[in-house]
Parts: C-alpha cells; structure tokens; sequence
C-alpha cells in the first residue's frame, strides 16, 4: 500500500569538520541539500538516497491531488480531471540528473513514441539485409523527422490557441474547436497521416522481415497511434487516454495512474484531525530531523555528491526563486545566497513535518517496459514514478548573531528569505502553488520559526527511474 503513516521519529546527525575545513569555509549547498533529500526519503520510508533514484525539491508545490476529501477547504478540492493535470505534468516531465528537481523540456510520451515509431526488434537468425537495413535507417529518419515536425506544430497550435482564448474568450472553448475552425486543424491532420504512412511502411518492412518478433512492437504502435491522434480531441477516446483540466482549459493527454486518490484523501483528513488535536495538546511533530552544525563534505564523497551535476540552488538564501529550474534555461531565478555560518557551535535548522506519504505514478497500458531494450538515453533522464507528500512544515533555526540579523533584514525587505524549499517575506505573499510561512523571531536566543497552518499537503520529493 503507497500511504502510510510514520509516526516514528528521525534525527540525522552528521559527523564533525575537522579544524582545517572550519577555517576555511561553511557547509556548502550541496551537502545541505544532500542531507535534506536523505532525510525526507528516510522519513517516506524509501530505500537510502545515496544514487541518483530520489530528487527533493528546491520549492515547495501545492499537491493537487485530494480530490475526494471532506476537511480540506472546498476551494482547495480539486476535481479529478484537476488532480490528473497534476498528475500528468509530473509524471511526464522528464527529469535531469540533479541533487535538486530539474525538469527537462523533454515529454516521456513523445520520447517514447517516436521510439516505438523507429523501433525494430532484437535480431534473431539472420535478420535483415544490408539493403533492407539501409531501407530502415531512411525511414527511421524520415518518421523522427515527421514527428519533430508534428510536436512542434502541435505544440505552436496549443500555444496559438491559449492566445486566441484571451483574445476572444469563449470563441474556442475546447481544443478540439480551435483546430476544427481553423487551419491548424488540416495542419495537423496532413502531419499525422504523413507518420502513420511512413510507420505503415516501416511496419509492413519489418514483419516482412522479422514475422513474429515483431508483432509486440505493431500491437504497442497502433495504440501510440491512437494516443497521438486522440491527443488533438477533447472526449477521452479510450482506456489509453485521460481528460486533464488546466487554467488554460480540458484537453486529452496518455494516461498516466497515481495511487488510489480516495486513499490519500482520507490520509489528508485523517492528518488534519490529527493537527488539530495536536495544536490542542501542544504535541510535537511526529516527523523530526536534523541538519545540525559541523558537518563533514568528505564524508559524502562516496554519494557522489561532492561533485554535484549541475548547478546548485542555495540552501539558505533572499529573493523568491522560481518554482522549478531548467538546465536548459540560463534564466532560471535560485535566489542570492546568505552565507550562513554552519560551523558556528550554536547552529542547528530542524525540519518538522505533521505525516508523510507516497503517492505512485504508473504510464498508462500504452507503455510496454519490455519493448526498452534499445531505447537510447544519453542524458540519463529519468522518470518520476512516485511522490513524497508532507503536511504542515515547521521549521525551526538556530544562528549567530550576525546571520540571524542578515535573515531579520531579508524578511522585512522585499526580498524575504528562504531556507530549502521555503520562502518567508514580511511584505510579500507566496505564490499560489508554495505555502504562506509563518516567521516566529527569539532574539534573546537567536531563533527563527517558519511554519505553515496550511492544510494542503506539499510535495516535496520525487522517487525517480531512468529510462
């Protein structure tokens, strides 16, 4: 079963710095972040965070998936085409090797279909000719070109309809109605028919050639086939496909299936009765762990994190940054680092959540795992195939004097201030997809408290699975 609660609490103790490296330097971010994903993949009671299958956020995300729950504000209910836009986007989206959460432009549905598309099986006997392999090659090249040139097509068409929409709202309700009226419509039409000619081709090629080896791959591309052609409707046309609803509108997109969502309703309900009886009693979190002074990078060499892939977002910082980064946008917003004194002897940041839980994300019956065995992945993208969902962070810091001071005048500019993947500002509200933080100043003892009342449940991690 994907939900659980954990009630058990967890304290990471990393070891001490030796002199040499307290002169030098504080802690640098990669190992704070390192130290931050390890623990909340602990607490989900996932396997140990040392390779490169679990990602913590760098913000934190609204989890838009209670669709059946009865405590949470009925504003803040999302309804299941809602729920399985959120779905889709994460399950989706490509990931790039990272310690934080780094999308890539790259859609797994469309890796994977042009990869079904050119897919030939494992040679058994004699296989083809070199003439029938040259006749492959061409029309391999021939269907990625087709289908990079429909992708983008498609891709200009959607945009041009969100313009259309706040150009003449109501005009073209649906997708569907946009292409329908429009020339985008035969547009994508003619691209489709061009990828379903040069795929008959290459089909009748390869059973020719490979007979029933190759019937699996015909089976999965008819039913890519027909996920890429319903993708331009708006009515789910079969078990393969799922409605979503964005502000932008409904649209069809391949199914993907998280965890039983009336489960994790009813562990959102249970863990705000919960809250509020703890808030009565003055309990503690259950969910308790430690990013505590004097740790040691060389003791995490071995986790390959000491030469991090890309690079790293600051672990304490001003400046709101943006939701999410993109290695291949150099514009991405990380916030200004504050240079935190994470040797000093009276540093401790404690992280405190209310439950934890995980929800799966499994690919739709138009995937096949068993058809994988040539697909190529040079990037070593990966795939989310779970979430991590807390509930009410708190989370509690002890400084020196002058970095409590640089983090007082952060919060009252409008900067504010950020530690991990919360952000706090005396002037300025958070976004509506991240927490409002609450701050709490102890300047007798150099304290700060940032907690959230806020009962919508956060993702705040990703277990992941390369390609």
């Amino acid at each position: 079963m994907a939900f659980v609660f954990i009630k058990s609490k967890f304290v990471l103790t990393p070891p001490a710095l030796t002199t040499s490296l307290m002169k030098k330097r504080t802690v640098p971010d990669q190992f704070l972040w390192a130290h931050y994903k390890s623990a909340i993949c602990k607490a989900a009671g996932l396997k140990d965070s040392s390779d490169e299958n679990y990602t913590s956020l760098g913000h934190s995300l609204f989890a838009n998936l209670a669709a059946f729950s009865k405590a949470l504000p009925p504003m803040a209910v999302p309804t299941i085409a809602e729920a399985l836009a959120q779905v889709y986007l994460l399950a989706d989206t490509l990931i790039t090797p990272n310690e934080i959460y780094t999308p890539a432009l790259n859609r797994f549905f469309s890796q994977y279909a042009t990869y079904i598309d050119c897919l030939i099986p494992e040679k058994h006997g004699q296989g083809p000719t070199p003439g029938q392999e040259a006749e492959i090659r061409l029309l391999q090249s021939a269907i990625k070109e087709a289908n990079d040139k429909y992708n983008h097509d498609f891709n200009e068409a959607l945009a041009s309809w969100h313009l259309q929409g706040q150009e003449f709202p109501n005009k073209y309700p649906y997708f569907q109605n946009f292409i329908d009226e429009t020339f985008w419509g035969e547009k994508l039409i003619d691209e489709n028919s061009i990828i379903l000619g040069l795929n008959s081709q290459i089909n009748n090629l390869l059973s020719e050639i490979f007979g029933k080896d190759f019937e699996a791959i015909m089976v999965n591309k008819q039913i890519v086939d027909t996920v890429r052609t319903s993708m331009q409707g708006f009515f789910i046309a079969n078990t393969y496909t799922m409605q979503v609803s964005t502000d932008a509108g409904n649209a069809i997109k391949p199914t993907y299936t998280p965890s039983n969502l009336v489960t994790f309703s009813e562990w959102v309900d249970a863990t705000i009765r919960n809250h509020d009886l703890a808030d009565r009693q003055k309990n503690k979190k259950p969910i308790s762990f430690f990013l505590q002074k004097k740790n040691k990078p060389t003791e995490y060499a071995n986790k390959n994190i000491d030469k991090p892939t890309g690079s790293i977002d600051a672990f304490f910082y001003t400046g709101k940054r943006t939701a999410f980064r993109s290695k291949s946008n150099s514009q991405f917003q990380s916030g200004q680092l504050i240079n935190i004194n994470t040797e000093h002897e009276d540093f401790s940041a404690q992280f405190q959540y209310e439950a934890i839980t995980n929800v799966q994300l499994t690919p739709g019956l138009w995937y096949d795992s068993s058809l994988m065995y040539n697909f190529q992945n040079p990037n070593h993208l990966s795939k989310a195939i779970s979430l991590t969902i807390a509930m009410y962070p708190d989370v509690n810091l002890t400084l020196d004097s002058k970095s409590f001071n640089e983090f007082i005048l952060a919060y009252h500019s409008k900067a504010g201030f950020g530690v991990g993947p919360y952000w706090a500002s005396a002037t300025h509200k958070s976004s509506k997809s991240s927490p409002q933080m609450d701050v709490t100043w102890n300047e007798n003892l150099n304290m700060v408290q940032m907690k959230s009342s806020s009962p919508i449940p956060l993702i705040i991690g990703m277990e992941m699975e390369i390609l």
